[in-house]
């Protein structure tokens, strides 16, 4: 449901031209964001009246109680920047706490991906590690350099401008697509783990993906260091650091600072790459050489 809010194509109701709600005794800018819910609520009811068990949609946007019309809800259309991905991690955190666990991005951002370019192969490798632990993993964006018409399928009386680039897995240059594979055969090798998650968030409303406080509600660092807002909890048992600067830009992007919680019983955390122990209850500064990232496992759970 690519325009699930009422919007036109620049993304906002056009001046003089907006939407009026209950014969025009409410202006559009007091309920129009209620509207996607309304909206995924009408496609999940038809689809079930046409004799859909199950319905999944995939939606742009978002209200509170969205979820339980069956929809999936992605970031939009985001740019292919580090900055982006920075706020991503921000965005799926945010999200989750209102509600809406099932939530995914574009890996590797919508627009501007250069498959050329050293620095996007960079970018997609980070992506990749970040998506493979987000609510849904998924792919999809428009990729330059486009192909030319005769490389795909799209019918020529579409008047469409040229395809994308290819955005599968094996048509990426390293190191992008050697880490997108990893991190494609982490997720299938976690989804017994994803699918109890599932469960709980369909029981209970937990969410999957969660900021730190969530797990520790006890740990005031949680709630006050500056690096907790970009690190999250995949489920009960992983601590995600995903790593979101630039190689080209600072020698730093193979470090970020990472705080771990204080586990009870003196337990520690452990490097899912390194097998390394860590003390909670500090702040650490990680390496993340590009095939990994600071990501943590609980000893117990």
């Amino acid at each position: 449901l690519d325009c699930d809010e009422p919007c036109d194509y620049s993304g906002r109701i056009a001046a003089g031209n907006r939407l009026m709600w209950r014969n025009g005794t409410l202006p559009d800018i007091l309920v129009g964001a209620q509207y996607p819910a309304a909206f995924n609520r009408q496609i999940y009811l038809g689809m079930q009246a046409v004799g859909e068990a199950e319905v999944v949609t995939l939606a742009r946007s978002a209200w509170v109680g969205t979820h339980r019309w069956g929809a999936a809800v992605w970031s939009g259309d985001i740019p292919s920047t580090f900055d982006s991905l920075a706020i991503s991690v921000r965005a799926g955190v945010s999200i989750a706490l209102s509600g809406i666990s099932h939530w995914t991005t574009d890996i590797g951002g919508y627009q501007g991906g250069n498959t050329s370019e050293p620095l996007y192969a960079q970018l997609l490798a980070r992506w990749f590690q970040f998506g493979a632990f987000s609510g849904i993993m998924r792919v999809h964006g428009y990729r330059v350099p486009t192909l030319l018409p005769s490389q795909c399928d799209a019918p020529a009386e579409l008047g469409m401008g040229p395809p994308g680039g290819h955005t599968e897995v094996y048509t990426y240059p390293e190191p992008a697509r050697s880490v997108a594979i990893a991190m494609v055969n982490m997720r299938h090798a976690m989804l017994p783990y994803i699918t109890g998650l599932q469960r709980t968030y369909q029981t209970n409303g937990v969410p999957i993906m969660r900021p730190l406080v969530f797990d520790f509600p006890d740990d005031v660092q949680t709630r006050s260091l500056s690096m907790v807002d970009s690190e999250y909890m995949f489920g009960p048992r992983y601590l995600v650091a995903p790593i979101f600067t630039n190689c080209s830009a600072t020698t730093s992007c193979l470090w970020r600072d990472v705080y771990l919680p204080k586990l009870p019983n003196s337990d520690s955390w452990t490097h899912v790459f390194t097998n390394i122990s860590y003390v909670g209850g500090r702040v650490h500064n990680v390496s993340g050489p590009i095939d990994t990232f600071p990501l943590f496992s609980r000893t117990t759970v």
